[in-house]
């Protein structure tokens, strides 16, 4: 579910983000990126531990591959050592993991 504040974002502001993080986003249909932790709704136990961990801000491949991996969309992500990378597809990949059915 997109946030608000990242749903009013015109094309400009896309533009901007990217630009400002040097993203490349190759495709179509490509979701906004954020730029807030609180913009990537994830659910309040992930934020807690975001929170708990004293981040600031989230980089720029986790603002835009927060949103492509929540979405269910397939990505590659490239950034450099250190970037943020592993929780930009571990927190995605553990908010799918939790709303799967539990095994009997």
């Amino acid at each position: 579910m997109e946030h608000p504040a990242v749903q009013a974002m015109t094309e400009d502001d896309v533009k901007r983000v990217r630009d400002k993080g040097s993203m490349t986003v190759i495709g179509s249909g490509i979701p906004k990126p954020i730029r807030t932790f609180e913009e990537s709704a994830f659910p309040e136990y992930i934020m807690a531990a975001i929170r708990r961990c004293g981040f600031q801000s989230p980089t720029p491949i986790q603002q835009q591959g927060w949103p492509m991996a929540l979405s269910g969309r397939a990505m590659i992500g490239v950034a450099q050592t250190g970037s943020g990378k592993t929780l930009a597809f571990l927190l995605p990949s553990i908010v799918h993991i939790n709303a799967q059915p539990l095994l009997k």
